[in-house]
């Protein structure tokens, strides 16, 4: 992970089909004048800097909320053809998924709410995966969705 708390990560989704651009980041300009987004590569660290005129707006971001954990499931387990029968290799750890609350307010210079709401992170949960050869009892050909 980079650090960030729960909520305040990155992801980089790349559609598989041209119809899959609904996760592109898409926002309004609210100011009348030009934005700068100006982004800098520092080793594997993206970042984005965001420069325009100041609107006398302030942002406060709250301290996330995040749901109880979804249970991964029970572990899964797919053939690998590289392996030898019976030998099995544990490729992915279990990981529960929950939800993460973000609350956001911003004000304008007079102290009016121009906007109060949550963004929400849907993070899924992640059975125990493993690789076992061919023809190992209990195999499944890929794992479950």
């Amino acid at each position: 992970t980079d650090g960030s708390p729960p909520g305040m990560d990155a992801a980089i989704y790349q559609p598989n089909t041209p119809d899959e651009f609904e996760k592109d980041l898409i926002f309004v300009n609210p100011l009348n004048s030009w934005l700068l987004l100006m982004m800098v590569v520092d080793g594997d660290t993206a970042y984005a800097h965001l420069y325009g005129r100041d609107n006398g707006w302030t942002t406060e971001i709250f301290e996330p909320r995040i749901s109880e954990p979804k249970d991964p499931g029970e572990p899964v387990q797919r053939e690998n053809p590289e392996l030898a029968r019976g030998e099995r290799r544990k490729v992915q750890n279990a990981q529960p998924g929950y939800t993460v609350y973000l609350r956001r307010k911003v004000t304008d210079r007079d102290g009016n709410v121009v906007s109060d709401g949550d963004f929400v992170s849907d993070y899924r949960s992640q059975p125990e995966a493993w690789e076992v050869g061919p023809g190992t009892p209990g195999t499944t050909a890929t794992p479950p969705a």
